[in-house]
């Protein structure tokens, strides 16, 4: 017995050695070794690129990870609440580690074989996500304790919860309670519920196993348990308890695309920051506000798929755009539609349609399966625009791939759009772009048309041409001759270029009326007398056009160079605003994670420190002349618009390849322009006039919904003879071009013949 006694006081002896001996080396080793914490007050969390439009829209995210950092004054109570429930309800009462609920979880566990509690403090998994791994071994969790006991001696409690609610993963690639919010709900964490934010409290412990998303049942049972935690630990009433598990089902938010009003606009941003900063400015925390304006860029996009959709639906069914794998179309024929749904959710998107795959097809009606799940007979009207297809053969046939629109009462077979379009609208005043659009609403690309298409404007040109020659006096009285022209080539062997003229030969006319009625021959005769090489080098100087890209020669006159909708737009902007310089621009200012500024504009503004291009008088010339081709020529369409103020020009390329309006009000110079990538003819008879102008009516009817009718007056230095203003610089009799001739008389030269400025430009040798 009294051996037994002496081991036992033995072991007794050595178990305190031994634990004096861990607690010196915990103290004097381990914890002295542990990371610094002090810096966790001054974490900043990597943020991603965020944009914005002009009035704090959010218009694009770019990052690795979502996150939303907030003060925790900024979260509200009910989600602080359902966290401290879920994952640490003496979160206040402890100093890091939670003692008596590590003993209950022991026990708990034990009881039941195996591990089934967590004792882990919020402290210690904000420590483990910030210092340590998720190996599950006894000397990590020691590590993390003593972290956590480090982390409550630096940081007051609200610091530490406010690192962990910004930090801890949820899913959905959502970092801190912020982003889920946005990730889950498409809301601001403020807006929360009570059950969502037990539903999102509830993500923590297990975000893949209690995502609602794929995991609704799971996530549902996880909510009721935080609800339940909250009722016990008197956090809500048996009421509001009540009340969240009523609240409905679970809804994911719309899915992000990228056919958003304003993807192109963000996506624009995000090149021009990579170009400069790489790819820091995913993790940047960067700010960027743009010059859109929101309501405005709404207006341009839904502009734009009414123009897109209208071209789309008056011509003919092209055909179904594919067809789906075999196998999806067997196993949705056995009546299994899980494969070929999948497929058809994968497919590309358009506004207002859905994907469907044919099962069945005969003359007056076909079976469908769509992409949600549906299955549909279509036949009558549903039907119409599939007859309409011209070539031989059924229309469609089993396993082909056709749109429905979607808003149709009953179902409809539709075309997925192939015309691409775009819109651009710049302040005259300083050239901030307040709308960019760019495509059909597919998404299919991310090819910004405004800025990166090169096109033949046609008749959109013209402007400039006509700026050109009242620089060299002449005005909108100056008579010319809209008779037949022969041009000789200057390098095809004595060819003839006999330009066309889309209406009736008016004869002598004014330049006025050559720009109402958008006069080939015209331009051509002025361009003739002003010569091509000095219109160039006016176009170039003076608008701003590339000069690789305008050629040296007649064709010009007709748009026979290359520009971008961008450049067009600022072109007209400097017609709109009396002859100033202004460089269109896109970013407003940017600023850090901090909330420092580090860009700020500086645009020039016209009629204060912007460079004067061309004259006030000859500005005001050409824009009354556009005024009068808007009000009764090829833009009348703009009457609807009923405002005096709108001046514009359509313009029309070779083979209707290209649809264009250019236009203006003082406040606003907008361009639309229509077509395809790969240039080729939208039909007969597709008219800048048809295309493009009812793009343009509809968006500066949104644009100019508030903005007053402007006084059109003429400036210093107009004087009106006849009711016609003329250039006091170019007076009749003092300076004043009255009248331009042929260069080259009708029948002076006689062999071969060209018939277009295609043919021409490829028989001559361009600069």
């Amino acid at each position: 017995m009294k051996k037994l006694l002496i081991g036992i006081i033995a072991l007794l002896v050595a178990a305190m050695v031994a634990t004096a001996a861990v607690g010196a080396y915990l103290a004097l080793v381990v914890y002295p070794a542990l990371p610094a914490v002090g810096d966790l007050a001054a974490y900043v969390a990597p943020e991603p690129l965020r944009i914005y439009s002009a009035d704090g829209s959010l218009l694009g995210e770019y990052g690795i990870e979502r996150r939303i950092s907030l003060k925790l004054g900024d979260m509200p109570d009910v989600l602080k609440l359902a966290l401290l429930a879920a994952e640490d309800g003496r979160f206040y009462e402890h100093d890091g580690v939670d003692v008596p609920g590590m003993l209950r979880a022991a026990v708990a566990n034990f009881a039941a074989g195996g591990k089934r509690q967590g004792a882990s403090t919020i402290t210690m998994q904000l420590a483990r996500n910030f210092y340590l791994s998720n190996e599950k071994t006894y000397t990590r969790k020691l590590v993390e304790v003593l972290l956590a006991l480090k982390i409550e001696a630096a940081l007051p409690k609200d610091e530490i919860l406010q690192l962990y609610m910004n930090q801890i993963y949820l899913g959905r690639r959502a970092y801190g309670f912020g982003a889920a919010a946005q990730a889950y709900f498409g809301t601001d964490v403020r807006h929360l519920t009570l059950g969502q934010a037990a539903l999102l409290a509830g993500l923590p412990k297990a975000p893949s196993s209690f995502n609602p998303i794929a995991n609704p049942e799971r996530a549902a049972v996880r909510r009721r348990y935080v609800l339940g935690r909250m009722l016990d630990l008197h956090f809500i009433t048996p009421e509001e308890f009540d009340a969240a598990l009523a609240e409905p089902p679970y809804q994911p938010p719309a899915p992000g695309v990228d056919n958003s009003p304003a993807g192109m606009v963000a996506e624009t941003v995000r090149r021009l920051l990579y170009d400069e900063y790489g790819d820091r400015i995913y993790e940047s925390g960067m700010r960027v506000w743009t010059t859109v304006d929101m309501k405005d860029q709404q207006a341009a996009y839904a502009a734009v798929l009414k123009g897109v959709q209208a071209y789309t639906h008056r011509h003919p069914y092209a055909g179904p755009e594919g067809s789906a794998p075999p196998q999806a179309l067997r196993a949705a024929l056995a009546k299994d539609d899980g494969p070929a749904t999948a497929y058809l959710a994968s497919l590309p998107r358009a506004p207002g349609q859905m994907a469907a795959l044919v099962l069945r097809y005969a003359d007056k009606s076909a079976a469908l399966l769509a992409a949600d799940g549906r299955r549909l007979d279509v036949s009558g009207k549903g039907l119409a625009f599939v007859r309409t297809r011209v070539a031989r053969g059924p229309a469609l046939k089993p396993g082909d791939l056709v749109r429905l629109r979607q808003d149709a009462p009953d179902a409809e077979i539709v075309q997925f759009p192939q015309v691409q379009a775009a819109l651009v609208a710049v302040s005259p005043a300083d050239g901030a772009i307040r709308a960019l659009v760019s495509g059909n609403g597919t998404g299919a690309d991310q090819l910004n048309r405004v800025t990166q298409s090169w096109r033949q404007p046609g008749s959109a040109f013209k402007p400039f041409v006509y700026a050109a020659a009242l620089a060299k006096g002449m005005g909108p009285a100056t008579l010319a001759d809209d008779t037949p022209l022969e041009i000789a080539s200057p390098s095809a062997r004595g060819a003839v270029w006999r330009p066309k003229e889309s209406g009736a030969l008016l004869g002598r006319i004014t330049l006025r009326e050559a720009v109402v009625h958008s006069k080939n021959l015209v331009a051509l005769r002025v361009l003739q007398d002003i010569g091509p090489a000095y219109a160039k080098r006016y176009a170039v100087d003076a608008f701003g056009f590339d000069a690789d890209r305008i050629p040296a020669n007649l064709p010009m006159a007709l748009g026979a160079g290359e520009v971008t909708p961008l450049q067009l737009a600022a072109g007209y902007a400097i017609l709109a605003n009396g002859g100033y310089k202004v460089d269109p621009y896109l970013i407003q200012r940017i600023t850090d994670a901090s909330g420092k500024e580090r860009f700020r504009a500086t645009p020039r503004v016209a009629s204060r420190d912007a460079t004067q291009v061309i004259s006030t008088a000859d500005s005001y010339l050409v824009a009354d002349m556009l005024r009068s081709a808007a009000q009764r020529g090829t833009g009348s369409a703009t009457n609807a618009l009923k405002r005096r103020d709108i001046a514009g020009k359509t313009g029309t390329t070779n083979a209707y390849r290209d649809g264009w309006f250019a236009g203006f009000q003082p406040d606003l110079a907008t361009v639309a322009w229509m077509g395809f990538d790969a240039p080729r003819s939208m039909g007969p008879r597709e008219y800048g006039s048809r295309n493009a102008l009812p793009i343009w009516v509809d968006f500066m009817r949104a644009a100019l919904a508030t903005v007053k009718e402007s006084p059109v007056a003429a400036p210093a230095g107009i004087t009106l003879i006849d009711g016609e203003p003329y250039d006091d610089a170019h007076l009749p009799g003092s300076g004043f071009i009255d009248h331009i001739g042929d260069a080259l008389p009708p029948g002076a030269v006689k062999a071969g013949s060209v018939d277009s400025i295609d043919d021409l430009l490829r028989m001559t040798d361009q600069p």
